[in-house]
Order: structure tokens, then sequence, then C-alpha cells
């Protein structure tokens, strides 16, 4: 397969949010959304699925092990190809902050290397996580190691795959979604996106949700944002 690339020869690479993009509110993934991710990967551009889910709540949805070439999950804890992930050494920093909140009665969401809980319990999740990496999202707080993040995560997959030199192409929604813009040459944000993250994008798109990602994909093939933009991260990836 041809590689499609970017104004100065690197590969391209779109980076997409799960929940309230690639989803609509019934956060269930959008048929349309993946349409137009597939064709993007048969047009020779790479597709990667960046959340803070974990590989168990995605695996209900059985299309979705097949749709990207790569996958970013826990908000950057969990990186690589679908049933070959990797994560941080240092994971236990975050399951242990899990169990001081449980400790105090606060109901916490485990995952494999990071967890959840709602974001009424945001003074808490300061308090007895405090040497973690605590990203918001939309009602609810990811708590994962520290110095882990959805820009962090990206950078991990892509390096797996012989492409951090990509230019990427990201979008997304929430305030989660913050670093993966930041980080990426483009930073698209959905109509619905949080006020923060359209701040810092570089352009806000006139879909919402999943007609994002097809509005996106539609400007990609036709070669919008290809250009030079800011440079892509470098460096270790963190953990």
């Amino acid at each position: 397969m041809t590689i499609r690339t970017s104004n100065d020869g690197r590969p391209l690479a779109f980076a997409v949010d799960y929940d309230r993009t690639l989803t609509g509110p019934s956060l269930e993934p959008d048929a349309d959304a993946l349409r137009a991710i597939a064709e993007l990967r048969a047009a020779g551009i790479r597709c990667f699925l960046l959340t803070g889910r974990s590989m168990a709540d995605l695996a209900v949805h059985p299309a979705i092990a097949a749709a990207f070439d790569g996958y970013c999950l826990e908000g950057g804890a969990q990186w690589g190809p679908w049933g070959n992930l990797l994560g941080p050494s240092n994971a236990n920093v975050a399951l242990e902050a899990a169990t001081r909140l449980e400790a105090e009665g606060i109901p916490v969401q485990r995952r494999v290397a990071s967890f959840g809980c709602a974001r009424a319990d945001w003074e808490a999740v300061q308090r007895l996580a405090s040497n973690c990496s605590i990203q918001l999202n939309h009602d609810r707080i990811d708590v994962l190691p520290p110095g882990l993040d959805k820009a962090i995560g990206l950078d991990a997959v892509l390096g797996a795959q012989g492409m951090r030199n990509a230019h990427v192409i990201a979008l997304g929604d929430g305030e989660n979604d913050l670093p993966m813009l930041r980080g990426a040459e483009v930073g698209l944000a959905t109509a619905n996106a949080v006020p923060a993250l359209k701040a810092v994008a570089d352009e806000v798109l006139q879909g919402e949700g999943p007609a994002a990602v097809v509005e996106a994909a539609q400007r990609l093939l036709k070669g919008d944002w290809r250009a030079v933009g800011r440079d892509p991260p470098t460096g270790p990836i963190g953990a």
C-alpha cells in the first residue's frame, strides 16, 4: 500500500478521539465515521484511536478491533496494536492511588494501568492522587501514571510503528484531548467540543461528533492540512 504523505514527505496520520467524536451521545461507534476511517486507511493514511476507555470497554464493539492501525487507550496508559498493547512500568502508582480513594469510600473504575471516577470527586483526587497524571474528561476524571497523557500515548504508538516523524492531524472534543491537539501538526475540534479545546484548535469543524470525523476524512482525502505545520513532539515516551 502506498503511504500518503504531507507536503514535506512525511507519512500522514489521523488521530481521533472515541467518546462523542467517533461516537454520538449513545457512545456507540458510528457506522459512517468507521467507513470514513476505512476510506482514509485505504488511501494510505494511517489512523489511530485515542481514548480514555480501556480495551475491555471497547471490546464489546467488535468493529473497533480492526478499524485502526494502532490504539492509545486509557488516556495514554496503554498503546500499540489491538491485542498486543504495551503499558508503562509505573502503572502501580495510579492503581495505588485508586486504593486510597476506595479506602475513603469513593467509587473508582479500575482499568489495567489507570482508573476513572466522577468529576464531583475532584478535590479528593487532587489530594489522594497528586503524584499521578490527572486528566479531566467531560463528566469524569481519568487518573494515569505520572507523565502520561494522550500526546505521550500517541507518540508511543507512532514510535512502535516507526512513524514518530508522522504529520499528525488530530480530532477531539474533550479536555483530555488538549495534549493530543497541542502535539499534532494540525489540531481539530468537533463543533460540540468543550470551549477549552476549541480555544487551542487550529480549526473547529462544522460537524458534531461523527459528522466531524466524516468531514475531516473527506477534506484529508482532498488534500487539506498537508502543509507543514507545528513541529512534531520529540523525545522519549515518558514512562
